[in-house]
């Protein structure tokens, strides 16, 4: 199957990545999925049947567990879906970037926290790097400011 037609599979339905995610959990049947989940019973039972087809999942009984492969889908999808929304969130961050070369890898930022001028503070990233540095403990902070 090309990759290509995975990614494009995962990015039509919001559905699937909860569902995989669901199903990391714990297995369980299309009816505990549906009334676990904001997703109806209809989608629910379309995206397993799309899941063991692709041997991404299997049924016991009427249960549905994730495969290995599934397991691996489930873990890099939900991965790309946090890089891409950690780049959005810090959109404001890169855009002034020149080129990607001076770009941190976004994973750096997992634990960041964007603060960024506003017409109505526009010191805000000054005001919330004074606070945190008053928070270590020292009795001096030297620092170059590029201003």
């Amino acid at each position: 199957m090309p990759s290509d037609d995975v990614a494009q599979f995962l990015a039509n339905s919001p559905d699937r990545l909860t569902l995989l995610t669901r199903l990391s959990e714990a297995s369980a049947s299309p009816g505990e999925l549906a009334s676990q989940l904001p997703v109806s019973r209809r989608s629910v039972q379309r995206n397993l049947a799309e899941f063991v087809d692709r041997g991404w999942a299997e049924t016991t009984g009427g249960t549905y567990h994730l495969t290995v492969t599934g397991a691996l889908v489930a873990d890099e999808h939900a991965a790309y879906v946090d890089a891409l929304n950690r780049i959005e969130e810090f959109a404001p961050f890169f855009r002034p970037l020149p080129d990607r070369d001076h770009a941190p890898d976004p994973t750096w930022l997992e634990d960041a926290t964007l603060t960024v001028a506003t017409a109505d503070d526009p010191q805000a990233p000054v005001h919330r790097y004074v606070t945190r540095v008053r928070q270590f403990d020292t009795e001096r902070v030297r620092m170059l400011a590029p201003v």
